[in-house]
């Protein structure tokens, strides 16, 4: 199971950008949207806010837990028993296979300010961009580190992508070393 404060800041962060875009958007913007402001965040505060790690596909960086929860909806074999589906399906419908319904509101109490600051950010940069725009967009320096080999994109490559100073890689870096450890 996903961390529970994780997992309600993963559901706050796709409904917030869901009811900005209408209530209603494709898989690749959604989490193009989640994964550009989330590596805002990590460049400014060090660490990116919902810990989903993100795989490279071949149409850019896409957020695994996120990904499992709306495949879980969907349907598709061997994630008929993802252990988080109930907090999906309150609050998101999966249609055409690759269009996210919002079910319900964020609870902006679940995200900090910096969190809506970053994803407002992204949404105002990324609402107007085409699929294929956007997955090129996604494809840096970061993404390319796995050449879309569905493999998670490393921390460190993902700062490096942001252009952050060694000082805040080191930062990053050490503390989600400590989030995996029994002081976090």
């Amino acid at each position: 199971m996903f961390k529970e404060d994780r997992l309600h800041i993963t559901i706050n962060s796709i409904l917030y950008i869901l009811n900005r875009l209408g209530g209603e958007a494709d898989f690749l913007k959604v989490f193009k949207m989640l994964y550009f402001a989330e590596m805002e965040h990590l460049s400014i505060y060090g660490r990116m806010f919902t810990e989903n790690k993100y795989n490279s596909f071949p149409k850019g960086p896409v957020p695994d837990y996120a990904y499992q929860g709306m495949r879980s909806l969907r349907g598709d074999v061997g994630f008929s028993l993802f252990e988080d589906k109930k907090i999906f399906e309150e609050n998101f419908k999966v249609h055409s296979n690759h269009f996210i319904i919002s079910l319900s509101s964020e609870d902006l109490d679940e995200l900090a300010i910096s969190e809506i600051k970053c994803l407002d950010k992204s949404i105002n940069q990324n609402k107007n961009l085409t699929f294929n725009q956007l997955s090129k967009k996604s494809h840096g320096t970061a993404w390319k580190s796995k050449m879309a080999n569905y493999d998670v994109i490393e921390l460190l490559e993902i700062a490096k992508e942001a252009e952050m100073t060694i000082d805040m890689i080191d930062y990053s870096l050490e503390l989600d070393s400590l989030k995996n450890s029994s002081f976090y």
